[in-house]
């Protein structure tokens, strides 16, 4: 059986990324596969399989981060050459790694990690494999990557059909000539089984009380200062009601995350907010509150939307990027179009004063996370295209 490298740039912490690779790998390895996470030396894409006694390549991790800009590259000569030497040293361990290992084809996560292993792995010999995740907002420097991980790769795969869409007109007009497969993915759902059970036991909602969670990295791109106004516009316009807002996530923007406090301090008698950065018991939350809520300016398929709906916690989601393919407006969930303050209260409103529809849509939702989300037929699906690349 052909053997495989799955690689990503190490990630700060277990947000969806790394978690939905190592989903993806779980359910290759789970089917036999010959799987090796190429993994940093430091972050948590490691940590996934550390954990798990999985075996894993190392490679050193670079400099390259989010916050280093084309701008900051030109002013800073001796950052331009640390990001060079970066990239020349981390290709050499991907040839060798791929040499050593007999990796047949090597899945590079979009856009740096074809930039980091790209040239090595081809070099030696593996054919590449793209993996997109949202592409939407993604800024010129950014998109320029992008095209250059698709030129390198003999398949492109992405989460969500409308990618090739939201491309820029550089990366459509190189993916033209490559192979393209849309794989919606999947969740692993066993850690998820308790809650599942526990909100289908003992779930009762409060009667005059909703309680709303968004999960997600706290900076503009998601939205939460919409779902905050909103919120307590909902909470005025509904005075018989409390409400309250959970916010998780792992703050990336300090300004932001302020802005968000502010408006807090403003909220109505009846509207709570909390936020409560980072939590590694997301599940627990969702089995113990009302709805789950997701206003983001962009996203692929999101972890958090497939495990609420798995969980059976009603979702109203924007209809950005991959989510209008697993949300079926009105059968397993709502989307919220007008993706606003306005949009957002009125969806909540309309979810106080239709509980029992918001019931049939969250069982709904449970089957066809049961149909369609496992991470072992994602993996079987993934696999399939990826032996006709082979081969």
């Amino acid at each position: 059986m052909p053997k495989i490298g799955v690689y990503m740039v190490h990630a700060a912490d277990k947000t969806g990324e790394p978690r939905r690779l190592a989903n993806l790998v779980k359910g290759l390895a789970d089917m036999g596969v010959s799987v090796c996470p190429i993994v940093s030396t430091k972050g948590v894409w490691n940590l996934e399989f550390e954990e798990s006694g999985a075996h894993c390549l190392k490679i050193p991790p670079g400099t390259i981060r989010e916050n280093i800009s084309l701008k900051k590259l030109k002013k800073n000569p001796l950052l331009l050459f640390r990001c060079t030497a970066d990239l020349v040293r981390s290709n050499l361990f991907a040839y060798r790694i791929v040499r050593q290992e007999h990796l047949s084809a090597v899945i590079l996560r979009a856009p740096k990690g074809p930039l980091y292993m790209g040239i090595g792995a081809r070099a030696a010999g593996s054919k590449i494999i793209c993996d997109l995740d949202y592409v939407a907002t993604y800024r010129m420097p950014v998109r320029l990557l992008t095209a250059y991980a698709i030129l390198l790769s003999r398949l492109v795969t992405a989460q969500y059909k409308k990618t090739r869409k939201d491309l820029g007109l550089l990366s459509r007009s190189i993916l033209r000539k490559k192979s393209f497969a849309s794989i919606l993915p999947g969740i692993d759902s066993e850690p998820l089984r308790s809650y599942r059970e526990k909100r289908d036991t003992g779930y009762r909602s409060q009667k005059n009380h909703l309680t709303i969670l968004t999960a997600a990295t706290i900076f503009p791109r998601k939205n939460q200062l919409t779902l905050v106004h909103a919120v307590q516009q909902a909470a005025a316009a509904c005075p018989q009601y409390s409400l309250t807002l959970i916010l998780c996530g792992r703050v990336k923007d300090r300004a932001y995350e302020k802005n968000i406090q502010d408006l807090i301090k403003k909220s109505p008698p009846n509207a709570r907010c909390l936020l409560l950065g980072w939590r590694n018991d997301i599940g627990e939350i969702m089995s113990d509150v009302d709805i789950f809520a997701l206003p983001s300016q962009d996203e692929g398929v999101p972890n958090s939307v497939q495990e609420a709906m798995y969980i059976g916690l009603p979702v109203l989601a924007a209809p950005v990027g991959g989510i209008p393919e697993i949300i079926k407006d009105g059968v397993n969930g709502w989307l919220v179009h007008d993706n606003n303050a306005y949009g957002w209260k009125k969806a909540i409103v309309k979810s106080i004063s239709h509980q029992e529809l918001i019931k049939q849509m969250s069982l709904k939702a449970q089957k066809d996370a049961d149909a369609f989300f496992s991470h072992r037929e994602w993996a079987k699906r993934y696999w399939k295209t990826v032996c006709e690349l082979i081969e």
